[in-house]
């Protein structure tokens, strides 16, 4: 009889066994019985670049074609916003790396010259340029050039190249020159010393016009008032970010459109974690304080799918705001996981892509002060494993948008007015780069975390419900024996 009472106390205490909750540091893997801390399931693999800020000169580079000088008039005709913004640039530069570490050179085809940046860009103009910088003006093409100003890099300089970086093909068929284009600016980065640490900045910017336009055809048109014009700032990523960070404030007052920085690392993020309470759709328990492990609870009560939000601190990444919202920039780990929004924390709040606020709940306030964003997820509500987040590298969309579409050109520039906003061939150069980059071996992903999802243990609801069914099961079938064995007595 004593085996018995002992057989019921132990049924009773397995079947009222529960999950781990709140303040375990220790993650189990039950599908391979592994047990690892939590600060090793996220960021692993990750690539790291130690590169150190010094910055021992920039190198400016001024396309010296035809085609620039609409840009560059007489100041008495028009101060244009171009020469304002490449102003602002050279003092800035002077500012912060002294003068004499600052070269300036107007290049083309067959003349790189240097000219002095005492007056910035004062003493250059349409005119000065025809009467005194006039060799080589008339083309430019650009895998030659990039190739030429890269062979002169080193790593402890920046190179600001700017242009219009307008496609003017050679004798061959358009496409094939596109092509070939895309694939010389490609080679012109990976040949370069050091090139696994290259990064490169892309800055879109918009100028009054006033000069002569030369098409596909080398057509003149003589009433373009508008046209972008491009600012390649390339140097080891360190540098690139600071300079970045220095220049961008100041050319935003002059009509900066759009920028993109391709950097050779990925960036390690461990500032991110779950948010139980905030735009949730069901129910669920953090298994640490940290907040990179979570249970879903009641599953069974839930619809077939959870939402879960996530803060995350994405200050790091060196892209616009644009791309950090863009949904297709991510990829996940499972095609049954989506993403639903990338929201902007404002306060207490979070502001999703429609523009609508939601506010974070107090409870999980505490989890989203060094944050900047949240990602707002939806999974089945049986998910259990590790769900992974990527920013991809991708071209971003403004990239397309500034580009001549395929199988077009600009001879319709007067009367197309997208045109007039748009560079023939441009897409190409910066995929050109793109391509040097993944080649090269650098990590294709700006950054990846990893959740860790958990099912909680059949410990309630229905599981409870079936654990004591089997206990007064067991008790019934006890009693039974046990009334039996009086009566034979």
């Amino acid at each position: 009889m004593n085996k018995l009472y002992i057989l019921i106390f132990l049924v009773v205490i397995f079947s009222c066994e529960r999950n781990p909750r709140e303040d375990s540091s220790v993650l189990i893997n039950h599908k391979e019985n592994d047990i690892v801390l939590e600060d090793d399931t996220s960021n692993i693999n990750q690539k790291i670049f130690e590169n150190k800020t010094h910055i021992a000169k920039v190198k400016f580079y001024l396309e010296n074609t035809l085609s620039m000088y609409g840009y560059l008039p007489e100041k008495k005709i028009i101060n244009t916003g171009f020469r304002n913004a490449v102003n602002e640039l050279i003092i800035a530069s002077k500012t912060n790396y002294n003068e004499d570490n600052i070269d300036f050179f107007l290049i083309n085809n067959t003349s790189t010259k240097s000219v002095s940046v005492k007056d910035n860009l004062d003493n250059i103009d349409e005119k000065s340029l025809k009467r005194l910088y006039k060799k080589g003006r008339g083309t430019s093409d650009f895998d030659e050039l990039f190739k030429k100003i890269l062979l002169d890099w080193k790593k402890d300089e920046i190179i600001v190249f700017i242009a219009d970086f307008i496609y003017s093909p050679k004798s061959t068929d358009v496409e094939t020159g596109l092509d070939q284009l895309r694939m010389n600016i490609a080679s012109a980065f990976q040949n370069v010393p050091n090139s696994e640490t290259l990064a490169t900045n892309i800055l879109h910017l918009e100028s009054e016009f006033e000069g002569i336009y030369y098409d596909i055809k080398n057509a003149k048109y003589y009433n373009i008032k508008k046209r972008p014009y491009y600012i390649f700032i390339i140097g080891n990523e360190n540098n690139v970010d600071n300079y970045t960070k220095e220049v961008i404030p100041k050319l935003k007052r002059y009509n900066l459109k759009n920028n993109y920085q391709r950097i050779p690392s990925e960036i390690q993020i461990s500032e991110f974690s779950a948010l139980p309470f905030t735009l949730n759709k069901g129910q669920f328990a953090l298994n640490s304080s940290k907040g990179k492990t979570v249970t879903i609870e009641n599953a069974l009560n839930q619809g077939s799918s959870v939402q879960l939000a996530v803060s995350i601190n994405l200050d790091d990444i060196p892209i616009s705001e644009d791309y950090l919202v863009d949904l297709e920039n991510y990829t996940l780990n499972n095609n049954k996981i989506k993403i639903l929004d990338v929201g902007k924390i404002d306060d207490n709040q979070i502001r999703l892509k429609d523009g609508t606020l939601k506010n974070i709940n107090p409870s999980d306030i505490s989890r989203t002060e060094s944050s900047t964003h949240v990602l707002l997820l939806s999974l089945p509500n049986t998910y259990n494993g590790n769900i992974e987040i990527t920013l991809d590298k991708n071209i971003p969309n403004w990239v397309d948008n500034v580009s001549v579409k395929p199988r077009e050109d600009d001879r319709d520039i007067e009367t197309n007015v997208l045109k007039q906003s748009q560079t023939f061939g441009f897409k190409h150069i910066v995929e050109g780069i793109s391509e040097a980059q993944k080649t090269s071996g650098n990590s294709n992903k700006y950054f990846q975390i990893t959740l860790k999802i958990n099912q909680e243990k059949s410990s309630s609801g229905l599981g409870t419900i079936v654990s004591w069914l089997v206990v007064f099961l067991i008790l019934f079938i006890v009693g039974i024996i046990i009334y039996k064995n009086k009566q034979r007595k």
